[in-house]
């Protein structure tokens, strides 16, 4: 869409909003990814692990959440996109190390995805959403530290027996972070 000829702050350059929309689909769905192993380590009386998935769970709803709000600022209508698609590609394991490391994947794959949407909407000079999404960038770097961080204790305690019990005692202290207002 040429910029020149936009007769509405609402208007978007359709692959921008075929993007957004996406976008808004793939936070949803790692919010149920997150949830899902939550309640399998809650149900494996590890409640570190749950608490922790638990808590991904909802920073990812907020996402999708913050990602809902630009739609609706721009009067976008989602009614064509299939919810009943969403998961249909996740693994899914009962053990922690293997729920860490695919979990890492799918934030990696999410980085990739807020990557190519912010690239699309610099490209069609949407400053709004380059502003809004700029918080994006930054929250997926935090979110791949995370995992890689945990990936890492794992390796420093891999000859511990305990490792298991010692992740997951630490995981439970894990806390929401504060929801900031918009800028």
């Amino acid at each position: 869409m040429d910029r020149k000829n936009k007769t509405s702050i609402y208007e978007m350059d359709p692959e921008v909003k075929k993007r957004l929309i996406n976008q808004y689909f793939i936070e949803l769905q790692n919010s149920i990814f997150y949830a899902t192993f939550a309640t399998i380590f809650y149900s494996k009386s590890m409640p570190g692990f749950g608490h922790f998935f638990k808590v991904q769970s909802e920073e990812e709803n907020e996402h999708a959440k913050r990602i809902l709000d630009m739609i609706l600022e721009r009067k976008i209508s989602i009614s064509d996109k299939d919810p009943n698609n969403l998961n249909r590609d996740l693994k899914i394991s009962s053990d922690p190390l293997t729920a860490i490391k695919l979990s890492l994947l799918q934030e990696r794959k999410n980085s990739r995805s807020i990557n190519e949407l912010m690239q699309v909407v610099t490209e069609r000079d949407d400053f709004f959403l380059q502003n809004e999404l700029m918080w994006f960038v930054k929250e997926q770097r935090e979110e791949e530290t995370l995992f890689e961080n945990i990936l890492k204790k794992f390796e420093l305690l891999k000859n511990s027996e305990d490792r298991i019990f010692l992740i997951d005692k630490d995981l439970k202290k894990r806390k929401r972070k504060e929801k900031k207002k918009k800028d």
